[in-house]
C-alpha cells in the first residue's frame, strides 16, 4: 500500500496522482477516502504509515508544508519506510 501525504493546498495534484496510481493497480491510502475525522486522527495516520510499503510526499509548491505533513514524515521515518518526495509540475 502507498501512503500519499500532501498539503490540502495541493489536493488537486494529490487527487490526480491518486487516480493515476490506482489506475495502475496500486492500493493507495489517502485521507479523503480512508480517514475518519470522528476517530483519533494521529492513531489512524500512524497505523496506515506503519503498514504502508511506500510513503509518497507531495512537496508543497510553496514550500509551506502543514504540521500534519511533518508529523506523517516523522512517522514514516520512525518506521524506516521508503520515502519518495515529489513536486508536482502543474498547478491544480
Amino acid at each position: 500500500m502507498i501512503f500519499l501525504s500532501y498539503s490540502w493546498k495541493d489536493q488537486a495534484a494529490a487527487h490526480a496522482i491518486d487516480d493515476r496510481l490506482r489506475g495502475q493497480g496500486f492500493d493507495v491510502w489517502i485521507d479523503f477516502r480512508q480517514l475518519n475525522v470522528e476517530s483519533d486522527i494521529t492513531y489512524q495516520l500512524d497505523a496506515a504509515i506503519r503498514h504502508c510499503s511506500l510513503f509518497v510526499a507531495i512537496r508543497p509548491t510553496n514550500n509551506d508544508s502543514s504540521p500534519w505533513m511533518a508529523a506523517e514524515f516523522l512517522m514514516a521515518w520512525k518506521y524506516f519506510k521508503p520515502i519518495l518526495q515529489i513536486m508536482p509540475v502543474w498547478q491544480g
